[in-house]
């Protein structure tokens, strides 16, 4: 996906800025529960941590599962 219209290559507008960084921050999200998901920490946990905690968490269930 281009940032900018193929047709007039004007720049993106605001909204457009943002709903595209919405979309990545919720695919990021997305891939952080999938990777807490597969290395079997408690979907109770996840709610409870902050992203960086997570991160730490699943990075530790994924040293122990190797």
């Amino acid at each position: 996906m281009s940032l900018y219209d193929d047709q007039d290559h004007n720049p993106p507008t605001p909204a457009v800025v943002a709903s595209m960084r919405d979309l990545a921050e919720r695919e990021e999200a997305a891939a952080r529960l999938r990777r807490a998901h597969a290395a079997g920490i408690d979907p109770a946990v996840w709610i409870m941590s902050t992203d960086a905690e997570l991160d730490a968490l699943i990075a530790e269930a994924e040293r122990e599962a190797q």
